[in-house]
């Protein structure tokens, strides 16, 4: 079931309700994810054949992209 976010252009935005405000923030969070997964780490265009090796690939994009937001998170030291 689709979650979209009111548009305010005409007039006054209306306010989700609560479980719905919870639910599309999560989802939002999980698609930024996916987009970044398919967009910089080749996720959508997987050039190997079976289920194994394309899970392998996947889990390799996984995996960069966490020790990326981990070295963004840690203090930098010189």
């Amino acid at each position: 079931m689709p979650i979209i976010d009111d548009n305010p252009r005409r007039g006054k935005k209306k306010e989700m309700a609560p479980a719905k405000k919870v639910r599309y923030n999560e989802r939002s969070s999980v698609e930024r994810v996916n987009s970044e997964l398919k967009d910089n780490y080749a996720v959508e265009t997987v050039r190997v054949k079976g289920q194994i090796k394309v899970a392998c690939h996947i889990m390799f994009a996984v995996i960069t992209l966490k020790a990326k937001k981990i070295y963004t998170i840690l203090p930098q030291t010189v």
